[in-house]
């Protein structure tokens, strides 16, 4: 999922991707549920070899307030979400900024989304065994969307600096060359303000990880492991979407970079339909603040590879 629906990039292009998504990761990165806070204490990732984290790694003051959200793996490994995932009744935002280099060449996109109105979005969140489910409905209506203006919107990244206006279904989307980053550059979030007041967010680029094996055909009554070499800042994100004729169904489970290894429960998997979607595995972090009414998050990824350096993010069968 380059994030949900799933991130490829390619869906993000497209309009209709954005609404079939809920807001792609909107409905998918609940290190901390809306309007209550993480449980448990944080825990911090092993800097990664060659010393990529330093401080720029390190808490960043961010304007008007900041706060960034991590999560505690379990002893299962898998991150505890917080029971309350329901969406907020209004002022909602996720700016995402994804890059990556792969054996076909890089890849990157930045999107963000103000939702004035996420609770009628026609999704439903729920914890299962730990892990995240979002159901989505049909595609809705760009006009019910309710996307806010944040006037411009620029992105520093790395050494890429790009300015995003506002598109006419209300997103803001690049997906062209947008971004590139290593793991532990700062990047930096900004806008100039609109419905959404002018605001200024710094979080950390994720490090590349890489998968030793994943499989296109996921057993839903069997745990499905998926390992990997190398660590980051943040968490380990593997998500997995089914398609149905009602709309999509996805999961999402978090586990410590650390670890080497993530397991989804098989009670979270059968909580899935059979059918057809997709599987990808990524290194997230997410920071988030508050601008006036808004909770705004800035979710920085950069998708695994294998260990021929294709993109972790594929077509998967669920039996």
């Amino acid at each position: 999922m380059k994030r949900f629906s799933f991130v490829l990039v390619s869906l993000f292009a497209s309009i209709a991707a954005l609404l079939v998504g809920c807001g792609e990761r909107t409905s998918l990165t609940t290190e901390c549920a809306w309007g209550s806070d993480c449980e448990g204490e944080p825990v911090a990732a092993a800097p990664p070899d060659g010393g990529n984290r330093d401080a720029a790694n390190e808490p960043v003051e961010a304007s008007p307030d900041t706060s960034t959200t991590t999560v505690t793996p379990d002893a299962s490994g898998v991150a505890d979400a917080a029971e309350d995932v329901a969406y907020p009744a209004s002022d909602l935002a996720d700016i995402f900024v994804v890059s990556g280099v792969y054996a076909t060449g890089a890849s990157s996109s930045v999107e963000a989304f103000f939702y004035t109105s996420p609770a009628s979005l026609g999704c439903t969140r729920s914890v299962v065994a730990g892990c995240v489910k979002t159901v989505c409905g049909p595609p809705l209506v760009t006009a019910s969307e309710g996307l806010a203006s944040a006037g411009s919107l620029s992105v520093t990244a790395g050494s890429s600096d790009l300015t995003l206006a506002q598109e006419d279904a209300g997103d803001y989307s690049s997906t062209a060359a947008s971004v590139s980053f290593n793991g532990g550059d700062p990047i930096l979030v900004s806008a100039t303000g609109g419905d959404v007041d002018p605001f200024t967010m710094a979080t950390t680029a994720p490090n590349e990880i890489v998968v030793t094996a994943m499989p296109s055909i996921v057993t839903r009554t069997q745990p499905f492991t998926v390992e990997w070499t190398g660590t980051s800042a943040g968490n380990v994100a593997v998500d997995l979407q089914v398609t149905t004729s009602d709309g999509d169904e996805y999961l999402e489970c978090l586990f410590d970079p650390r670890a080497g290894q993530g397991v989804v429960p098989s009670e979270a998997l059968v909580a899935l339909p059979a059918g057809t979607g997709a599987a990808s595995v990524g290194a997230i972090t997410v920071t988030e603040i508050a601008v006036g009414t808004w909770a705004v998050k800035a979710i920085a990824e950069s998708y695994a590879t294998d260990t021929r350096g294709n993109e972790v993010n594929a077509g998967a069968t669920f039996e």
